[in-house]
């Protein structure tokens, strides 16, 4: 079974015996690290140093010289016929100016890196390598304090100081500013890198080159809502809108995808992995392969393990499956026959056998791991491809080789590697790096995987491209090539090594839990207005006869939709109430698919859009209240107008309530509004006293749930004596004086009066 060990290969002449196991014997492991030792101790004797340099103590701390450099162009690659150029611009941040400086770029031709520490150690500027040879030395002159300046200097492949490269392989790589007396310029820190020499031109025995499979995925997570779509369907009711069309990339993104598409193109061996949800944009995509539609988190989803929450956010598993990414890319290519490798690209979590067990079930026999799924011995760079069984069958699991991944990714080793904060830099640690991984056991035949990232720029990819294609050392495979090799583990031994070393530290899942409760209440909007507002049963109108809800495909993008006809009829065609309820469906999943993918702003932006979109829904059915309304008798009528602004014809209740006992109004009434149209209804209101109140009237569906924003009308009461009230209160008033006048003719005199 596999062995992982803390202790790493060190020295280019031992070279152990691979096995499946990645066992080693214990003799040679003391005497790999004797012999790492002892190069390390001796190596540097053998040539006077250029400079001095102080010792570290072990711990890296990053430069505070106020004179920065970086590293913008340089060849990655020497070979017989490349020569060498560097372009390294001087930034000055200190408050004096930098006079009579020059630049020095010098190697150390005899020098070979011992083992990956020492290449990392280099590249933090924490060990001491004398590089005494100089390849150029550029006059800089004055650099002003906060000025900058960029220097350029060039060998042509003639030059003697390249003909002294005479082995190959990496090389320490030195870029410093010095002074007149030719030592280190005060206030100054050098820059550390590399210089590959290929084995071009050279004489020597050739040893099997490493196979490197480049593999970058086409993919955004940009995606925004599709205000001119989501608008038209919810205006009109023609079938030419394609609900899968509510979400879309902006031109800057489509121009990027179609640039990395071009590159794949132009590099046959870049391997381009297609997220199926955007090959339409692309147009006529070259692809070796497609991912999971949407980048959908399988790795999440697997980890939440509830798939009834996925269903009531709007994604279901046939939304995802393998089957569906390659009939999205058949509609992409306009070939019903096309076939490719679907690969699960990793999510937020691991490859657990959860993972593995879910991603197979849904047709992906292939999955990229970009991170954890480290099951060997790092001692040494090996074949990580491995096959494992699950309850659905065997997946194979491609592993990315971590540090060449990283920095291809455009991200340095540490932060403390100085050179490797620019692509230049980078690339040329890349290049570096992989000869050495070559070098460390070279009758070895390897293969390793390289990722991408999906932000990769084509400038950064185009180098890469370019620079592995010069490097002898290195045979670019593709990525059935890398799918095909041999296991690297025995199969039976996969699951227990899985459980016992991945999915360790996870990232928690209540983001995507957030996300999936956010969906599911906008899709339940979407439903109440399908079943309690929306009047179905409406007749389809289509000048050829066809039926367009036979055409609507399942939420999730479950099959790709035909791209609507220019014909006339088409263009005219109208749907059913039914087949477009069920349009705002999949216009909603259209925003579950991305949602659900690895990345926090796709997710919170299509959350955000599915949300407004099921708004934007309700709020095209209104109220219009009365405003005020002054009432002069016991009774009176309160009209309120419901506008309907959607194309289909809706049946809703209107509710009615004061906060007043004295003056009250009729509780609810049934309104039925037909398309792009108004209908009134009207309330009874009935006072008992002058005054004044207000009443708040709701939206509600058929089965009494409220929407839509709540409006007001203000009942003002002025009890006027034409009403009952008045007539009593004049009877009595007659009665009083009758009264009067009777007392006034019946009462007895006074005899003083």
């Amino acid at each position: 079974m596999a062995v992982r060990k803390e202790t790493e290969q060190a020295g280019l002449t031992v070279n152990h015996p691979h096995t499946t196991g990645r066992i080693y014997g214990g003799v040679g492991c003391t005497i790999a690290v004797l012999l790492a030792v002892l190069l390390t101790l001796f190596a540097p004797l053998g040539a006077a140093p250029a400079r001095a340099q102080e010792p570290t103590d072990g711990v890296t701390q990053p430069s505070a010289s106020p004179v920065a450099l970086q590293i913008e162009e340089i060849t990655p690659v020497i070979t017989d016929s490349s020569g060498f150029a560097v372009r390294v611009t001087i930034e000055n941040h200190g408050t004096a100016a930098i006079e009579h400086a020059r630049l020095a770029v010098r190697t150390n031709a005899q020098y070979n890196f011992v083992s990956r520490s020492d290449m990392q150690a280099w590249a933090e500027g924490t060990t001491m390598i004398p590089t005494p040879d100089e390849l150029l030395t550029l006059d800089v002159g004055t650099v002003e304090a906060d000025g900058v300046r960029t220097m350029h200097g060039e060998l042509h492949a003639d030059a003697g100081q390249l003909q002294a490269l005479t082995a190959w392989g990496p090389r320490p790589l030195t870029l410093e500013l010095i002074g007149e007396d030719g030592g280190p310029l005060p206030g100054t820190t050098p820059l550390q890198t590399f210089l590959t020499r290929s084995q071009a031109g050279l004489h020597g025995e050739r040893t099997p080159a490493i196979n490197l499979t480049v593999a970058m995925p086409l993919t955004s997570h940009n995606w925004k809502t599709n205000t001119a779509v989501t608008d038209q369907l919810l205006s009109s009711g023609s079938g030419s809108v394609r609900p899968s069309d509510a979400v879309t990339l902006g031109a800057d993104d489509v121009r990027a995808l179609k640039a990395k598409d071009e590159l794949a193109a132009r590099f046959e061996r870049l391997q381009l992995v297609g997220d199926p949800l955007v090959l339409r944009a692309v147009g006529t995509p070259h692809v070796q392969a497609i991912s999971q539609p949407g980048m959908f988190d399988v790795t999440t989803y697997a980890r939440v393990g509830d798939a009834g929450a996925y269903t009531r956010a709007g994604i279901t598993d046939q939304g995802w499956r393998a089957e569906t990414g390659v009939n999205l890319l058949r509609s992409a290519l306009g070939d019903e026959g096309a076939q490719t490798r679907a690969i699960a690209w990793q999510g937020e979590g691991s490859w657990t056998m959860q993972a593995l067990n879910t991603a197979r079930a849904q047709g992906y026999e292939t999955v990229v791991a970009t991170r954890d799924f480290a099951l060997q011995d790092d001692a040494t760079a090996t074949t990580e491809t491995y096959r494992v069984p699950t309850d659905h069958g065997e997946v194979t699991v491609l592993t990315a080789q971590s540090t060449l991944s990283a920095l291809a990714q455009q991200q340095p080793t540490s932060a403390q590697a100085g050179a490797e904060q620019t692509d230049a830099g980078r690339l040329q640690r890349l290049i570096a790096q992989s000869a050495f991984y070559q070098m460390e056991q070279p009758y070895e035949s390897r293969s390793l995987l390289v990722c991408l990232g999906e932000s990769a720029n084509s400038t950064f990819v185009t180098s890469l491209m370019t620079a592995l294609n010069s490097a002898s050392w290195v045979h670019l495979a593709s990525i059935d090539e890398l799918a095909t090799a041999a296991s690297a583990i025995e199969p039976s031994q996969m699951p227990d090594l899985i459980n016992q070393y991945v999915g360790q530290q996870m990232p928690a899942v209540s983001s995507a839990l957030e996300a999936l409760n956010a969906l599911a209440r906008s899709r339940d909007d979407i439903e109440r207005f399908n079943t309690s507002i929306l009047v179905a049963g409406q007749s389809t109108h289509a000048s050829d006869g066809s039926s367009p809800s036979a055409a609507v495909q399942e939420s999730g993008t479950a099959a790709p939709q035909s791209p609507p006809s220019a014909s006339p009829s088409a263009s005219a065609q109208r749907l059913s109430a039914d087949a477009w309820a069920q349009y705002l469906l999949q216009a909603h999943d259209a925003f579950a698919l991305p949602a659900l993918s690895p990345h926090a702003s796709a997710r919170e932006a299509m959350v955000n859009g599915a949300q407004r979109f099921a708004d934007a829904l309700l709020n095209r059915i209104t109220l219009v209240p009365s405003g005020s309304l002054n009432v002069v008798s016991e009774t009176a009528s309160m009209p309120v107008t419901v506008s309907n602004k959607l194309p289909y014809p809706i049946s809703v209740r209107v509710s009615s309530l004061t906060d007043s006992m004295e003056i009250v109004t009729s509780r609810l009434s049934d309104v039925e509004v037909a398309p792009n149209s108004e209908a009134q209804t009207s309330f009874v209101v009935r006072v008992s006293t002058s005054g004044t109140t207000v009443a708040r009237e709701q939206l509600l569906d058929r089965h009494d749930q409220p929407f839509g924003a709540v409006q007001q009308t203000t009942i003002t009461s002025s009890l006027q004596l034409s009403d009952k009230s008045g007539i009593a209160i004049i009877a009595f008033a007659v009665v009083l004086g009758l009264l009067g006048l009777w007392r006034q003719f019946h009462r007895k005199k006074d005899p003083d009066e």
